[in-house]
């Protein structure tokens, strides 16, 4: 776990734990020459020296990078640390997840569960017009921000997993066709059948 003040690269100055999942730890940082604050990923230790595990997380910061979308967490950079595990910069966003929304308040109204889905149905589309599949698609993963005057803007987070259909991939590491990847509870029945499509 990263210290608050340790400086990563020259740049990223540790503020704080944002949050630890499975695969990773989130932290602010702020930008060292810039007024900057951001996030920044940390793949956990014991992964990093497993290939596809390395692979899939390098995976993330490209198609991050790739997808230009409001409601798509934006990605500025990827590296390694001093002692070499794997990072990537993302923009840092103050707010919740639906998952903690959902748990405070309970079901949303239909008008209200609409504009949610509106906005999360463009972020979807922007990309899979790349060519990009998420496949963990859940309350965890989608974050509400303050966006001017629009209370709940949604970013959608965390790609990880996420499928590329396209041949254009540039040699990326692919999921076996047989492989189940995803959140059970908010699996399509397609990828708990292992379908290769998806």
């Amino acid at each position: 776990m990263f210290q608050p003040g340790l400086v990563i690269k020259g740049t990223y100055q540790v503020e704080r734990l944002l949050g630890s999942g499975g695969m990773a730890d989130v932290y602010a940082v702020s930008h060292t020459r810039l007024p900057r604050r951001f996030a920044l990923k940390v793949l956990h230790v014991q992964l990093g020296d497993r290939r596809d595990f390395l692979d899939r997380f390098r995976r993330e910061a490209e198609i991050l990078a790739t997808l230009h979308h409001p409601h798509i967490v934006d990605v500025v950079d990827w590296d390694y640390t001093f002692d070499g595990q794997p990072y990537l910069v993302m923009e840092y966003l103050e707010g919740e997840t639906l998952a903690s929304m959902l748990h405070r308040e309970g079901p949303l109204a239909e008008t209200h569960a609409l504009q949610l889905l509106l906005q999360l149905g463009e972020g979807l589309q922007a990309a899979h017009s790349a060519g990009v599949v998420h496949r963990d698609l859940k309350p965890n993963n989608i974050y509400l921000v303050q966006r001017g005057a629009q209370a709940q803007f949604i970013k959608i987070l965390d790609f990880g997993i996420a499928k590329l259909t396209k041949e254009s991939d540039r040699g990326s590491v692919k999921t076996h066709t047989q492989a189940v990847m995803g959140t059970p509870m908010y699996m399509s029945p397609e990828q708990c059948a292992g379908a290769g499509g998806v």
